[in-house]
């Protein structure tokens, strides 16, 4: 996406608050943990692909509510700020780090449904390639 960056309005930052609720519920539910981490997101994720039950959470509230915690989580730890980027075609929300990087947080979730059987994790390996990237 060519992207073209633009602040999220206060009234828009209140969309955040169902994704979060969501998100941490999987993370309880999914993981057995309150901790964000890209670990336990990982946990979360895998334990909530490999469910058999019928009453487990579609793809559209795994892909917002882990989504959301894992672009938290890169605000906290790194710095920045949620923007929408846009084009012609798409509107996604992004994280604009204080260096003037940018991560999808969200379609990087959505990018893993359903689920590859070869990769277990990638919430860690995507955050350990940004971490690399904004210390350089």
């Amino acid at each position: 996406m060519q992207n073209g960056l633009i602040n999220i309005s206060p009234e828009k930052e209140n969309w955040f608050a169902a994704p979060r609720s969501n998100g941490m519920k999987l993370l309880r539910n999914y993981a057995s943990t309150d901790v964000v981490t890209p670990e336990n997101l990982d946990i979360a994720f895998n334990n909530w692909s490999e469910s058999a039950s019928d009453k487990k959470p579609p793809e559209i509230v795994v892909g917002y509510g882990l989504g959301v915690l894992f672009g938290d989580y890169m605000l906290k730890q790194a710095g920045g700020k949620w923007m929408a980027a846009t084009d012609d075609q798409d509107f996604e929300l992004a994280v604009l780090f204080d260096n003037g990087a940018v991560a999808y947080p969200i379609d990087s979730v959505w990018k893993r449904m359903p689920k590859n059987a070869d990769e277990i994790a990638f919430f860690e390996p995507i955050w350990n390639v940004i971490t690399r990237e904004l210390s350089t």
